[in-house]
């Protein structure tokens, strides 16, 4: 099996911000030049948003691993194997588009863009045990197989929720009947997540540092320093949102411009008004007319006797 890292890892313990931080991690290449920015552990708020979600519930079943025994004898386990599984992408819906708050994605020891995100939420073996999140990811790598056939797998980053076996079960059901129509994942104090030093809560660039050996430092550094590498995250949030937009009235104007249901505007079709602020407009119509006549008389009259005078 070979994993594709174009760039070393090294430790910096006299980084360039040393009155900040003392260690920083850098990129270097074949010739020991750094090609990185002094890289430090990124704890602040990260987002993903579902693309697509596949609800699996189905079961295991299998002898026991006893040898000696006979299959008379084996007794048979059994056990459920319930998983949502999710692919994301990297983001927040309402930040699509503002440049400032995409964050990219990669492996340290590569230039290669992650696009292979998924989330798979587990109900707890029991109703007491703690919910966890935890962080698992791969760089490139090609396996040949025993019949010579070469297998590439791409970069990935996985996260594995365990919530209580009741919210699974809510949060499965309201997926399969159609009630979610939006999946967001937030995420802070990753482990394993690194990026350039900056006085924003936001970063640009995230490098990721896995949990395998082969991920590790070259050369190994002299001091004891043990790097935070892909793990349990300090924190989750799944959030699961149902958008329902209600039916606006459709509003006109009415002959005198006052704005009406379109129920109300049916004097001409001969049909029957329902709204009651129409029904009073039609109610006062008659007396507005005798208003208006009212009006013209008085100013004829008031014309008249400044006339004689």
């Amino acid at each position: 099996m070979g994993y594709h890292l174009e760039h070393k890892v090294r430790l910096n313990t006299e980084p360039t911000y040393g009155g900040l931080y003392r260690w920083a991690i850098n990129e270097v290449d074949e010739q020991g030049r750094v090609v990185s920015l002094d890289l430090i552990p990124w704890n602040m708020s990260l987002y993903f948003t579902a693309i697509s979600c596949v609800v699996v519930d189905g079961v295991d079943l299998g002898y026991e691993n006893t040898n000696r025994k006979s299959a008379s004898e084996k007794s048979i386990y059994g056990r459920s194997n319930r998983i949502i599984r999710v692919r994301l992408r990297r983001g927040h819906p309402l930040d699509e588009g503002d440049s400032h708050k995409t964050v990219t994605y990669s492996m340290l020891g590569t230039q290669r863009e992650i696009r292979d995100f998924q989330l798979f939420i587990h109900p707890t073996n029991v109703p007491d045990e703690q919910m966890q999140c935890w962080t698992f990811g791969l760089p490139m790598f090609t396996d040949e197989t025993q019949f010579r056939r070469k297998i590439k797998t791409e970069d990935c980053i996985e996260f594995h929720l365990r919530v209580k076996p009741d919210d699974f079960s809510r949060y499965a059901a309201d997926i399969s009947n159609g009630l979610v129509d939006e999946l967001i994942l937030r995420i802070k104090g990753v482990p394993g997540f690194y990026a350039g030093w900056t006085p924003d809560i936001y970063t640009r660039e995230i490098k990721v540092l896995t949990a395998h050996d082969f991920h590790d430092l070259d050369p190994k550094p002299d001091i004891d320093i043990k790097l935070p590498r892909l793990g349990e995250s300090h924190e989750a949030t799944l959030t699961l949102n149902r958008s329902i937009e209600f039916e606006k009235a459709d509003l006109s104007l009415d002959q005198d411009g006052h704005q009406v249901a379109a129920s109300a505007v049916s004097e001409t079709a001969g049909l029957p008004v329902t709204d009651p602020h129409a029904q009073m407009v039609q109610a006062l119509r008659p007396l507005k007319h005798a208003l208006w006549g009212i009006a013209a008389l008085l100013v004829s009259i008031l014309a008249i006797l400044w006339s004689r005078h």
